[in-house]
């Protein structure tokens, strides 16, 4: 695996450029995310791509994006998918309820998952750390070790799959990670961690 810049020690680029559609999903991210950066539409990168940030990279088809996005801003942010299918009426519904939407690209297939910021402290909290990393010959934001962490959590208080269980004690292993603030915060929002805290 290739360091990528900065702190973080693992990069995914050398691992999903040798399949020919995770090279097409990252070329996706880079228009996507400077559309983004350019047009001020306040975004971090979350989900499976963010995981190979911090853990050890893999295979991934998936693009999910956490936006800041209010309705008087829905046609400029639709415009910046001009070749691409979206149901605005659904955008339109899933800001109103903090929810996710998604975007299909045309040109690859793949779909984007944007997901609507939550007004609530720890939210918001979240957003405000994620972090400003140089990959793919570009800057991205992209959720923090921690709040990766506790996103996993709160998944697996409804949906306990073998796969997001492994996916956190991978990241726990990263010796990057403050355990002290995945603690507090798995406290104060009241979740089960399923042991897997224990040890840290």
């Amino acid at each position: 695996m290739l360091p990528i810049h900065g702190d973080y020690p693992y990069s995914f680029v050398s691992y999903t450029y040798a399949e020919h559609s995770s090279k097409m999903i990252l070329d996706l991210l880079k228009r996507v995310c400077k559309s983004l950066d350019e047009n001020k539409f306040p975004y971090m990168i979350s989900g499976s791509i963010a995981m190979n940030l911090y853990s050890i990279p893999r295979m991934t088809m998936d693009i999910d994006i956490v936006v800041e996005l209010s309705l008087k801003r829905i046609d400029e942010f639709t415009d910046l998918f001009p070749d691409s299918y979206f149901n605005r009426t659904t955008i339109r519904n899933e800001i109103k309820r903090k929810g996710i939407f998604n975007i299909i690209d045309h040109k690859t297939g793949f779909k984007i998952d944007f997901i609507i910021r939550k007004d609530t402290e720890y939210y918001r909290l979240a957003f405000n750390r994620r972090k400003r990393i140089k990959e793919l010959e570009m800057e991205l934001w992209v959720i923090s070790l921690e709040d990766l962490i506790i996103a996993k959590i709160i998944w697996i208080q409804e949906y306990q799959s073998e796969k997001q269980i492994l996916d956190i004690e991978n990241l726990l292993l990263n010796p990057d990670k403050d355990i002290i603030y995945i603690k507090e915060w798995c406290s104060n929002l009241k979740l089960r961690t399923l042991n897997l805290l224990s040890n840290e």
